[in-house]
């Protein structure tokens, strides 16, 4: 875990600025996007859980992309726009995401 005066590595900040990009690229029926960190395939997901604990403030770009899609309850987003908070809010659209996708699944299903 990240001490609170930590900044966010570069790597890790490049690697959740494209896994706001994947996000938004995801289409439904497809698996979770991935990305690369330390040359491996990781899930979104797991990008955002490894943001959490930094408390640096996200570009404006950054927060304008994770705005796009406030379908969710957004009650702290617009107070707090860290790393961690845009990490914390960007698992919730992927939750949302998921839910969507397996809602589509067994609606063709049951046809």
């Amino acid at each position: 875990m990240a001490e609170p005066s930590d900044a966010i590595p570069p790597e890790l900040r490049e690697t959740f600025h494209t896994a706001v990009a994947e996000y938004h690229s995801w289409r439904p029926g497809e698996d979770e996007p991935e990305v690369s960190l330390d040359r491996r395939s990781v899930k979104i997901s797991d990008i955002c859980n490894r943001v959490m604990d930094y408390n640096d403030p996200m570009p404006p770009g950054l927060v304008f992309l994770l705005n796009k899609e406030i379908y969710i309850d957004p009650t702290d987003w617009n107070q707090d726009n860290s790393y961690g908070n845009g990490g914390r809010h960007l698992l919730k659209l992927i939750d949302y995401r998921n839910g969507e996708h397996r809602r589509l699944e067994e609606s063709h299903r049951n046809r």
